[in-house]
């Protein structure tokens, strides 16, 4: 297994080494992408969903594409929603520091409910239209962040028990955009970018897969390094002695960039930061756990699809070592091999 890896790695490599350049060529359009973080109410309480969308920008104004938002929790107690669908949009002033746009989501989307008394669940399905307005602000040529405003209309389909009440909703939301807003030629590319995504993790606890959620944004220096941040919060949690698991981490990633020129690329990199886990227990809702500290080496394999965008598989090995005793949860519990699956947008 460990020669077959290693030969995969030389491969992807030598392809990018050949310099053959991304799957996709877009000579005449751009693209951006990158998470939000979404404060909405539901249920009658404040909840954060995560997400994000996925453009294709013409002349730098005209943005097309896909979005996907979901709250970033459990069902567990109260209501659980996600939704998806095409988005269109316009950005006005693109070229200026600052901007304005308004674009338009309109899709599908599946929400749980659990009776926190009884523990019974429902299911059901939604149409969802979301309108929503952001102002933006230049960090880089290939990166801006905006403040916005949106409201999701939750029109449920014949047969659920939601209403339409349950299901809409004003947000408020925090933009991340990363991605080349108009092609630019490698030659004419900066020597210092910023890049970002969303990520997903799966790993083991105590012989249960377990996915953690997150995204980072990282500084891109000669196309070779990069430097950033990013975070992981326990999606779905799993349940140990009859408390739910639960876990946060985030921390600082070096990373080395290999073949950056091809279709494929290879990087080594690592995460090293802190952790906190722990458990909800199931009777009084009280949390239970510990502050860790956290490493993790990471091989990482990457398929360069546009100028703009590439998908991400990583393979890592993580150590979290808790500094108090947590009940029930060891540092063997909450480490191990770890695969990663990412979105990335910037410009390498």
């Amino acid at each position: 297994m460990k020669r077959a890896l290693f030969s995969l790695m030389i491969f992807l490599v030598a392809l990018g080494a050949a310099g053959a350049g991304p799957l996709l060529s877009l000579t005449r359009v751009g693209g951006a992408g990158g998470p939000d973080f979404k404060i909405t109410l539901l249920d009658g309480k404040v909840a954060m969903l995560g997400g994000g969308p996925a453009y294709v920008v013409i002349d730098g104004s005209l943005w097309l594409g896909l979005g996907g938002w979901y709250l970033e929790g459990d069902a567990d107690d109260g209501l659980f929603i996600g939704y998806a669908g095409p988005s269109a949009g316009w950005l006005f002033f693109p070229d200026s520091v600052v901007s304005i746009g308004a674009w338009l989501t309109a899709g599908m989307g599946g929400y749980v409910r659990t009776d926190p008394d009884t523990g019974d669940r429902s299911e059901g399905g939604f149409v969802v239209i979301e309108p929503e307005v952001c102002a933006f602000v230049a960090i880089t040529p290939s990166s801006r962040i905006g403040i916005g405003a949106s409201y999701r209309l939750g029109i449920p389909v014949e047969g659920s028990a939601a209403t339409l009440a349950d299901l809409s909703a004003p947000s408020a939301f925090l933009a991340l955009r990363y991605g080349a807003i108009r092609p630019t030629p490698p030659e004419a590319r900066r020597r210092f970018s910023l890049a970002g995504g969303i990520s997903q993790k799966l790993a083991i606890v105590q012989g249960q897969i377990v996915r953690y959620d997150g995204g980072y944004t990282r500084l891109v220096i000669d196309h070779r390094w990069a430097v950033g941040a990013m975070g992981y919060r326990v999606a779905d949690g799993v349940e140990i002695d009859g408390n739910r698991f639960a876990s946060m981490e985030s921390g600082i990633w070096g990373e080395r960039i290999f073949g950056f020129r091809g279709p494929f690329a290879v990087s080594v990199g690592c995460l090293a930061g802190f952790a906190m886990v722990g458990y909800v227990e199931s009777g009084s809702g009280d949390v239970v756990g510990a502050p860790a500290v956290l490493v993790s080496p990471e091989v990482k394999g990457s398929l360069v699809l546009t100028d703009f965008c590439r998908l991400n598989l990583g393979l890592a090995l993580r150590g979290t070592f808790p500094v108090n005793e947590v009940p029930g949860i060891g540092w063997s519990d909450v480490s191990g091999p770890t695969v990663s699956f990412e979105l990335c947008f910037g410009e390498y």
